[in-house]
């Protein structure tokens, strides 16, 4: 069974005597299900654009730092350039560093905080002790490089109930005060026995969006058999761009009980609203490349599914498009047949009611363990005319 996957930039030289090495880490990582990624090229000025996209594109960085050259009237070595210099733009990116270090390699004018590292008696034939170095280093800093993330959707496991409709709506307002994103969720739970477990709610930040410093503005209102529920709500996790919240209702659900589950969420950072705002990868299907998307990651039973996207009149948006993709920490693999046949049914719907532009989206039962949503291009920085509403506490 695959673990979780992740994907690393490996900062490597193309010195021939290190290829070895570098093939053997390469294995490494792709058996801890770990993809490399690194610039294609030799010689030690890498191309700085072509190197920051990647970076900014994974996981975490792995460096092998090895002799490069020798520093002159000392016995301490230097690596090559294009590894510190790439080592600088994870830095800046805010990615976790692995350094894997050749002894006698310093690496001066980096603060030790800035990167674990692990030492390696040679990098032209590395030991035993190195093997074992280079396995647990990687394993460690892909754990750490996942426990970092905001949230890794799972399949619960859990088969006491189902969902009849789970209907998101992703509405970007205009606003007095500028561009504001509002999310609601509304799905209907039904049990099919006693059922004791919280129920997890959260809402997500772009990641490394500029600007956002406060958690989304939220409620959650809890039906149970038509009826307002009393529930407890715990706030398990609140900061920069992020709320996480675990409900029970009380008394506990049993057999036949139905409740029905209302999530609304604000920020202006909770997507995009024009491009450049973020480094996340765009999806390519195609020839669109598609810069915002959203939607559900079916993680429970569920009978139908809709997710609606609106947006103002004058904001311009090209290219919407259904979107179906399996998941790990990220959207992985776009399920071509899948979205083809959403295609073929006019199961995305567009509409304007009263100049605002509505794309939506129907599915009846989902395939299990996918992402469902929408993805779309957004307009270039300048286009918009008007700028993002400040974060605020309050409703927008």
């Amino acid at each position: 069974m695959k673990s979780v996957e992740a994907r690393a930039f490996l900062s490597r030289s193309f010195k021939a005597e290190f290829a070895e090495t570098v093939s053997k880490v390469q294995k490494i990582c792709a058996a801890l299900d770990i993809e490399t990624v690194c610039v294609d090229r030799v010689g030690s000025t890498p191309p700085a654009a072509e190197a920051i996209a990647m970076i900014n594109d994974v996981d975490f960085l792995i460096a092998l730092c090895g002799r490069e050259s020798k520093a002159e009237g000392k016995d301490k070595y230097f690596t090559s350039q294009s590894v510190r210099d790439e080592i600088t733009m994870a830095a800046t990116a805010k990615k976790p560093i692995l350094c894997f270090i050749e002894d006698g390699v310093e690496l001066a004018g980096f603060s030790g905080s800035m990167f674990t590292y692990k030492k390696l008696e040679q990098f032209k034939s590395i030991t035993d002790e190195d093997l074992f170095q280079i396995v647990n280093g990687v394993h460690d800093e892909k754990l750490k490089s996942i426990d970092r993330m905001d949230t890794i959707p799972y399949a619960t496991g859990i088969t006491n109930y189902y969902i009849t409709k789970s209907e998101m709506q992703i509405e970007l307002k205009k606003t007095d005060s500028g561009f504001i994103w509002d999310y609601i969720i509304e799905r209907k739970y039904v049990f099919e026995d006693d059922h004791r477990t919280p129920i997890i709610h959260a809402a997500f930040c772009i990641d490394n969006i500029s600007g956002c410093e406060l958690p989304p503005v939220y409620s959650i209102d809890i039906e149970k058999n038509g009826s307002k529920a009393n529930v407890e709500i715990d706030i398990v996790e609140e900061g920069c761009g992020k709320i996480e919240l675990h409900s029970t209702t009380l008394p506990y659900p049993t057999k036949g009980d139905t409740i029905l589950v209302r999530e609304h969420y604000q920020s202006p950072f909770l997507n995009i609203t024009h491009g450049g705002q973020t480094a996340r990868r765009p999806l390519k299907i195609g020839e669109c490349l598609l810069q915002a998307y959203d939607g559900s990651f079916i993680i429970n039973r569920v009978e139908k599914l809709i997710v609606r996207l609106k947006v103002p009149s004058g904001y311009s948006l090209s290219d919407v498009q259904p979107v179906v993709s399996t998941f790990s920490t990220r959207l992985d693999h776009l399920n071509e047949s899948e979205m083809k046949r959403l295609r073929e049914a006019a199961s995305l719907k567009v509409d304007n009611f009263f100049g605002t532009q509505v794309y939506e989206l129907r599915v009846d039962r989902p395939l299990y363990q996918y992402f469902y949503g929408l993805g779309w291009d957004v307009p270039k920085i300048g286009e918009v005319g008007f700028d993002l509403a400040p974060e605020c506490r309050d409703w927008q």
